[in-house]
Parts: structure tokens; C-alpha cells; sequence
């Protein structure tokens, strides 16, 4: 299979400079949290085609025709790994093996569970392993494929009878914090969105379409993103706390896999004038970072 799919995508790694492997950046004795960005997706593809033509158009121009569509392509919604993601997840799975986890944080997005569940299906261990749902480690809410409307009707459904397979259960306890569990997206966003949370709120959950709720805002929103850098750099120092918390529970690996931006702004010093994110590590798909500045004691 590895092969097969190594065969069939062969022109496109190459000329969008894929990489297949990535072991981890310093030995796993290094740090109590490994943290490890989610595997090549279906919206990855088509951002890495779209920017390997138009970077400088879109550069010019937020409000590319282009861009819009992308960003708020309804058939990129929670947008799932592309094959070569699941072969990044297959070659992996040599160095996940030999790390001792006893819990993992997963993003609740359909690419980073099938992340976790691709790179710990041989895992020695995977049965006394928790795998925890972790909804703070979600991606910034910036376009569709980040948006996951489904996550306790289709895709969990969809996730459990997979991760069965191989002897993996996640646990998603975490979501009983949230009002209406459905719309935990929206409750994380922070209160510079108070009047489109409290509409959310005051409707009946029974009555209102809550996919189409936020899609409409996706598109009211634009050429800006919903959640803005500063809206996620905060999301992530809660993560961060959370984190520390799960880290001191035990004395051995905890694992969280999540995505590009959260993972930037849980790395990063801080937020600057221009809005970028200050030192934060700009992580490949599937790559494996044990991480040691984030400790159980800092």
C-alpha cells in the first residue's frame, strides 16, 4: 500500500516538495511533551497547488476570487488527510512506537484523528494509552476545512468505527464543559465575538441550522478570518495551561497532536505590532517535535 500510494503521487511530492519522513527534530528524552502537527491533508493540497501559483496574486489582493473560494469552500468542511498524509502517518510509526505515552491530546478535527489513529495503530501500548479529545487544540478558525459541524453526528460515528480497528478509543469528556456540545467552536471563540455568541445562544438549538449559522459568518467575515491572531494566540495559552496540567498527572510522555497555526502560537513568545507570531515553530505535516519549554513546572 505504501508504495502504491508513494507511485501514484509521485509528480505531485516532488513538485510541491512533500516531504514523506519526518522523525523527530531531537530525541523523545529530551521533553515530556511530543508535539506533532497532523498529516498531509486534502485542503493542504489544494492551498500548496493554489500558492505555488497565485502567492503573489493573493499577496496583492485578499479579496482573490480564488482565495474566497477556497476559504469558504463548503467541500473542504473539516477537510479529512489526503493519501499522502496516511503514508506520512505509515512511515512514522517506527518512532512513535518507541515512545512511552500514557496520554495523548488530539485536535477534534477529522485530519488530526486520523493522524492519531494512522500513526498509533502498531503502537505496543495503544491500549492503556488515553486518547483525549482536546478541543482547545483545534485549528484557528480561519476557513471551512477548520470548521467541523459534525463532530458528534457523521464524522464520530465515522472516527470510532476506525480507531476500532486498531484498538484505539478517544475519549471525549472534555466537551461537557461546553452549553450546547454541537456548537463548541463557536463557546471557544473569545468575547470579541460576543454579539454572534450570544445570537447563537439566545436561538433554539432544536430550530437553528448551526452549519449554515457559521458558515454565514465565514462569509461576513471575509476577506478577515473569523478568528483573528490574537483571538488564537489567547486560545492557546489556555491550551498551554490545560497542557501543564496533563503533564504533571504523570511521569511519562503526553503527546498532542494539533495544527500549523495553534501549534505557532502555542510555541510563540508573544504577538507583535504587525500581528505576527513571535519564535513560533513552524511545524511540517506529520513532523514529531518533543518540545521541552513547556514543562509541568514552568
Amino acid at each position: 500500500m505504501m508504495q502504491e500510494i508513494e507511485l501514484k503521487y509521485r509528480d505531485k511530492i516532488r513538485k510541491l516538495n512533500i516531504l514523506l519522513f519526518n522523525p523527530p527534530i531531537r530525541s523523545p528524552s529530551k521533553a515530556q511533551l511530543i508535539v506533532i502537527r497532523h498529516a498531509f491533508s486534502q485542503i493542504n493540497l489544494k492551498m500548496k497547488e493554489f500558492l505555488t501559483e497565485k502567492f503573489d496574486e493573493v499577496k496583492e489582493n485578499k479579496n482573490h476570487p480564488e482565495r474566497k473560494q477556497l476559504i469558504l469552500s463548503r467541500e473542504d468542511i473539516d477537510s479529512p488527510l489526503h493519501e499522502i498524509g496516511i503514508l506520512q502517518c505509515m512511515n512514522n510509526q517506527k518512532h512513535i512506537n518507541l515512545i512511552d505515552f500514557q496520554i495523548v491530546l488530539v485536535s477534534p478535527l477529522k485530519r488530526a484523528l486520523q493522524t492519531c489513529i494512522y500513526l498509533f495503530q502498531t503502537h505496543p501500548n495503544r491500549k492503556q494509552i488515553k486518547f483525549l479529545i482536546f478541543p482547545l487544540a483545534a485549528e484557528k478558525l480561519s476557513n471551512t476545512s477548520s470548521f467541523s459541524p459534525d463532530t458528534f453526528t457523521n464524522q464520530k460515528e465515522e472516527i470510532s468505527q476506525l480507531a476500532s480497528r486498531f484498538d484505539i478509543e478517544f475519549d471525549y469528556s472534555l466537551f461537557n464543559e461546553f452549553e450546547v456540545q454541537e456548537q463548541w467552536q463557536i463557546e471557544m471563540l473569545c468575547n470579541d465575538h460576543f454579539h454572534m455568541k450570544q445570537k447563537l445562544k439566545e436561538s433554539d438549538p432544536n430550530k437553528i441550522n448551526y452549519k449554515e449559522f457559521v458558515l454565514q459568518e465565514f462569509d461576513d467575515h471575509f476577506p478577515e478570518y473569523l478568528e483573528t491572531w490574537e483571538q488564537l494566540y489567547e486560545r492557546a495559552q489556555q491550551a498551554k495551561s490545560q497542557i501543564k496540567a496533563f503533564l504533571r498527572q504523570t511521569d511519562k510522555k503526553v503527546g498532542l497532536i494539533s495544527h500549523f497555526n495553534l501549534i505557532k502560537c502555542l510555541t510563540g513568545d508573544g504577538i507583535n505590532d504587525e500581528k505576527q507570531i513571535i519564535n513560533g515553530i513552524n511545524i511540517n505535516n506529520c513532523q514529531i517535535i518533543p518540545y521541552p519549554n513547556i514543562k509541568k513546572d514552568n
